[in-house]
């Protein structure tokens, strides 16, 4: 194996990307809605709560802590992995690329943040993530497959193994397992999520406007109190590229045994969902924009 510098110039051809239109991937995606989802859901009025209702409520905020750590991680991850000399442009951390003496595959990529690392005032990290990637993801059956060493984030230790496949010209699935956040306190919070994100149109024009992607999935939180959040999405979540938001699908929580559904629309753009819960159905209003 060779170790190639990150300010190495690497041609535009030798992304690991085919184009920016299949860039982000699909566990990404899922991310980013399911943690809306449960930011909608909230319920922002006012009075006393119940013990149990203040339990649910640190479930809920650790939750979030949860999707915003690891959407900050995989956003890291996607920027990484672009080759093309122009999608990453960091002092901290230190990206390293090493691949077969002949080049070609496979590409170990170590993002490496030492010992405190701040990216954008974000968070402080440190630690390594490093990146296996099998093939060209042009190539089907082609993988990005990426784990963590040691690593945190604001004091979380983040565990766990999160596999991008390609499955054909148009659809790609990922499989976070083994997850694992132990908070500063000791808490351990497990997590899994599967995905998997089609390109339904678009896929052959340059114009990310004509996209459209079919999104499915599920995500699995659990707390060691004994809390627990899952989420599925139980009829296919559509993003065009033209719109800001989420247009059309339904996604179901289970918060504690305690069951609602948000339902994005009939494929109108518009930033309103209709959330049914136990209490009945409202029109909510979607503040996280997509993009």
């Amino acid at each position: 194996m060779k170790n190639t510098n990150v300010n190495e110039t690497v041609s535009a051809t030798e992304s690991i990307t085919a184009d920016f239109k299949t860039k982000i991937s699909p566990l990404l995606w899922i991310i980013f809605i399911l943690f809306f989802t449960m930011t909608a859901c909230e319920d922002d009025g006012e009075g006393d709560v119940s013990p149990n209702e203040t339990a649910n409520l640190s479930n809920q905020e650790e939750a979030r802590s949860v999707r915003k750590m690891i959407t900050e991680v995989d956003s890291i991850v996607d920027e990484s992995t672009d080759l093309s000399g122009f999608g990453f442009r960091r002092d901290c951390p230190n990206r390293t690329i090493e691949s077969p003496e002949e080049g070609g595959y496979p590409k170990v990529i170590t993002i490496d943040f030492g010992e405190s690392c701040g990216i954008d005032t974000i968070s402080v990290k440190s630690g390594k993530i490093v990146i296996t990637i099998t093939g060209d993801m042009r190539e089907i059956g082609s993988e990005i497959i990426y784990a963590y060493q040691d690593f945190y984030m604001d004091g979380y230790k983040i565990e766990g193994t999160t596999t991008t496949t390609n499955v054909s010209e148009t659809m790609q699935t990922s499989i976070l397992a083994g997850g694992k956040i132990t908070t500063p306190d000791g808490e351990i919070i497990s997590y899994e999520s599967t995905s998997t994100s089609e390109m339904t149109a678009g896929n052959d024009t340059r114009s990310w406007r004509d996209d459209v992607y079919q999104i499915t999935g599920s995500t699995n939180i659990n707390f060691s109190n004994g809390g627990s959040f899952t989420e599925t999405i139980t009829e296919p979540l559509v993003n065009t590229g033209d719109c800001w938001w989420t247009v059309s699908g339904i996604v179901e929580t289970v918060d504690n045994g305690v069951s609602s559904t948000l339902n994005y629309g009939d494929g109108t753009c518009d930033n309103v969902a209709e959330l049914t819960t136990e209490d009945g159905v409202e029109e909510v209003t979607l503040g996280f924009k997509r993009r």
